[in-house]
């Protein structure tokens, strides 16, 4: 077979734009439809990013997509969806870097009240993005710590640290650490006792005190 051939092969192997969501997304796709290429799929993703769709819904629209550039961004949106959020596996599909660790950051949100083991798994996947990882998985956890207590977010922070030793060098983590703890009735178990002397712990105790709040 032909070079054109399979690529004619694979273009006609995706279902046409919109099938299988639902009538409003669909509808609202029909102006890419006269676009061709890079561009349709463009239009499509920045189409969709203006609807609430779920995770599952944009892996739909995704998979009817070219690939590339649009295609990445398609995925990433599918992890960052407010309902339902796609799992992290999903952003192994992306093929540009950093747009791939973007992924697998909003992929938190998806298990953002579970294990803290797991939030450890995936932050570490984001590699350059791994202290930005760790302020969003603060602030969108910090509900889940209030109501379960200071025990809890110390439990969890020292759990982290044991198995990601680089967070008790984490300025960032520790910053938003003290934070969430401040916010916190008064407690023997401290977040901040897991980081590191000097700047990290530093940081930390000072947003305890509500030194930068």
């Amino acid at each position: 077979m032909s070079t054109l051939a399979a690529l004619l092969l694979v273009g006609c192997s995706r279902a046409p734009l919109g099938e299988g969501l639902p009538e409003v997304v669909a509808k609202a796709l029909q102006p890419c439809l006269e676009q061709t290429g890079p561009v349709r799929d463009h239009c499509a993703v920045t189409l969709a990013s203006h609807l609430d769709l779920a995770g599952a819904e944009w892996m739909t629209l995704c998979g009817q997509l070219a690939g590339g550039t649009a295609y990445d961004l398609c995925v990433e949106r599918a992890a960052w969806a407010k309902r339902e959020p796609a799992p992290h596996t999903v952003c192994a599909k992306i093929s540009e870097e950093r747009t791939r660790q973007s992924c697998l950051l909003g992929a938190t949100n998806a298990i953002i009240a579970g294990p803290i083991a797991a939030l450890v798994d995936v932050c570490a996947r984001t590699e350059d993005l791994e202290d930005d990882c760790w302020v969003h998985v603060s602030t969108e956890r910090r509900r889940f710590w209030l109501d379960s207590g200071a025990e809890r977010l110390s439990a969890d922070v020292a759990e982290a640290v044991k198995l990601r030793s680089r967070l008790a060098r984490s300025v960032p983590f520790a910053s938003e650490v003290g934070i969430v703890q401040a916010q916190l009735p008064p407690s023997s178990a401290t977040a901040c006792d897991s980081f590191e002397l000097d700047i990290p712990q530093m940081t930390c105790v000072n947003n305890l005190r509500g030194s930068f709040r």
